[in-house]
């Protein structure tokens, strides 16, 4: 027995943290009394080649193959989503059209977002069919989901929350989460859905809407001052909670683990790092010593 790991948007950067992960493990969880199996290929899937980005001791490694290609494509979900020889399929999806971009682009967001979704938890369904069991799919979404009402301000989110995002981005993914509650349940797949918040880490601009925090961060790290453009739903002393890159692949290896009862998802909204924002209308300090931002340890 042994399992086979494909990670869809593999060329982002928690896809490389988690890539630097799996090529340490010689054994993965699957969330069954079967225990962790042999780890015996690792599927990095982008939309671009992402080989060169791998470093020596990656390119070495035996299990690991670097696909490129469109999520929307049936026959190359069927390709990546073989078996090839081993008895259980894990698929973890970090890719996504970006909040901003499924802003501007509806017709793409949704193509993307939401029946390339679709079209991998079918894909998923035909490959657990001929295994004889369903395959653990572990979708990404986001705290978008929820809706900024007076109640959800008031309580913390979780997935029992009321789901009406103000955005296409938070409405996709939010589709996306019922309807992998409903594959579960009728055990089309054994789905999993970890809500990341915002990624910081990266240098350079996205096109997301979470840019008017996450700017502070990735702006500074590249040298350049920024500019908060706007104010934020939170004030005074209060602490917003973000995950760092490196805890994010581990808080995806935690749900990936959890083992779920029939007609249930394992939800993971659990930032593991802080910082505190700077007041509206203060400037991010370019100098040095205010660019070597950590995570607190846990």
């Amino acid at each position: 027995m042994s399992v086979k790991v494909v990670i869809l948007g593999a060329g982002g950067l928690v896809g490389a943290r988690m890539m630097e992960d799996l090529v340490q493990r010689s054994t993965f969880g699957v969330g069954s009394p079967d225990g962790p199996l042999p780890l015996s290929k690792i599927v990095l899937f982008d939309m671009r080649d992402i080989s060169a980005d791998l470093t020596d001791k990656q390119r070495e490694d035996m299990r690991v193959s670097c696909v490129a290609g469109d999520l929307t494509d049936r026959a190359m979900l069927d390709m990546i989503f073989a078996p090839d020889g081993c008895t259980r399929v894990t698929v973890i999806q970090l890719a996504a059209v970006l909040s901003g971009y499924a802003e501007s682009d509806f017709e793409l967001g949704m193509k993307v977002n939401l029946y390339g979704a679709i079209g991998v938890m079918d894909a998923l369904r035909a490959v657990g069919d001929k295994l004889g069991t369903p395959c653990i799919y572990l979708f990404t979404s986001t705290d978008y989901v929820t809706a900024y009402n007076a109640t959800n301000k008031e309580n913390p989110t979780n997935e029992e929350s009321f789901r009406l995002s103000p955005v296409s981005y938070g409405i996709q993914k939010a589709c996306v989460e019922l309807l992998l509650c409903d594959y579960s349940r009728k055990g089309f797949v054994d789905g999993r859905v970890g809500r990341l918040s915002a990624v910081l880490g990266r240098p350079g601009w996205s096109n997301s809407i979470s840019w008017s925090y996450t700017g502070i961060f990735s702006q500074t790290l590249e040298g350049k001052d920024f500019e908060c453009p706007g104010p934020f739903p939170w004030t005074g002393h209060s602490h917003a909670q973000t995950c760092a890159t490196m805890s994010l692949a581990s808080c995806t290896w935690r749900v990936r683990s959890k083992a779920t009862t029939s007609g249930t998802t394992a939800s993971c909204s659990c930032p593991h790092a802080h910082s505190r924002w700077l007041p509206y209308g203060r400037r991010a300090s370019r100098s040095p010593r205010r660019r070597e931002w950590r995570p607190l340890a846990m």
